[in-house]
């Protein structure tokens, strides 16, 4: 729980220091005009956030694909929240060496998706810093393989399904491409590993990892 409040206490500290309002081109942003109603509220469409990451990786054996769009609104010139998809699959060629009942080795690949609704927010301070955290819920597939249940001693694949919840949140830099739109470079930790330190399945275990993407509208 001293873990939590530091990490509140630290976005509030951001909150407050942060005098200064910036665009994503690292320029002071200029007041907003008025609506004619002459309250400055109302639904701004320029303020809509969206962007996200893509990856893809090749190699002897593993290859790999991810993508995870988001959309969301910029309250203030330098906080905003949305929601976001995040889809990941992952194969490993001939990563099981089974032998069937016949004495028959064979080689089976490992493959794995998982798909994660999110909600963020996500806040600058000092022009680049970005300060980021979510909770999204991971729906995690898994092709294994047994035995075939009809005692026939040859071997089935079959499906391994988990949900796992995560918090992932972090801190880097951004860097303008535009004057609306840039990249962003975070390093994540998943606080969730805090809240429930006995769960058995995590998706981003016990270490610190990268995120990387990209902004357009903040």
């Amino acid at each position: 729980m001293r873990k939590i409040f530091f990490i509140v206490c630290f976005f509030s500290f951001l909150s407050g220091y942060a005098q200064q309002v910036y665009t994503s081109s690292g320029k002071p942003a200029q007041a907003k005009k008025k609506t004619k109603s002459g309250n400055g509220k109302g639904f701004d469409f320029s303020r809509i956030v969206f962007g996200g990451g893509l990856g893809l990786g090749f190699g002897s054996q593993t290859s790999s694909f991810s993508i995870s769009p988001i959309v969301g609104y910029r309250f203030l010139d330098n906080l905003a929240a949305g929601v976001g998809l995040g889809y990941q699959y992952y194969r490993y060629k001939d990563y099981f060496q089974i032998t069937d009942a016949h004495g028959y080795t064979n080689l089976y690949d490992l493959k794995s998706s998982i798909t994660a609704p999110s909600i963020w927010v996500r806040y600058v301070a000092f022009e680049k810093l970005l300060v980021h955290a979510e909770f999204e819920y991971n729906f995690m597939r898994y092709q294994n393989y047994r035995f075939a249940s009809n005692g026939s001693g040859h071997i089935e694949s079959y499906k391994e399904k988990y949900n796992v919840p995560a918090m992932p949140i972090g801190i880097g830099l951004r860097q303008a491409i535009s004057e609306n739109a840039s990249f962003y470079f975070i390093l994540m930790y998943d606080l969730y590993n805090q809240i429930d330190p006995s769960r058995q399945i995590s998706v981003y275990g016990t270490s610190i990892f990268p995120r990387i993407g990209f902004n357009v509208g903040f």
